[in-house]
């Protein structure tokens, strides 16, 4: 399963997905959905291999997530959630 996933992610042009998404974010930005595009922004500029996220609720790992980050060589940014909300670990996992 993890090889189908990573060949079907093979095929996405995620800064072009990054551009769109960016294009459609709502005007004005809220503070979450800012913090999060910047995010992966930094970590598409500096090449990071991990993003890590602090969350209580979910919401900012998802928005994270939602931008996707790629590194240099077209793999996915690996993105660590930390939380002490025990349901949200089932959820995110």
């Amino acid at each position: 399963m993890a090889k189908i996933c990573l060949e079907a992610e093979s095929t996405i042009d995620y800064p072009d997905v990054f551009k769109r998404i960016m294009n459609n974010a709502p005007v004005p930005m809220s503070p979450l959905e800012s913090l999060a595009s910047s995010a992966v922004r930094t970590a598409n500029s500096a090449r990071a291999a991990l993003i890590l996220v602090l969350t209580r609720g979910g919401s900012t790992a998802k928005l994270v997530a939602k931008y996707r980050p790629r590194d240099a060589n077209s793999t996915p940014t690996c993105l660590w959630t930390i939380t002490c909300n025990r349901l949200l670990i089932n959820r995110l996992s």
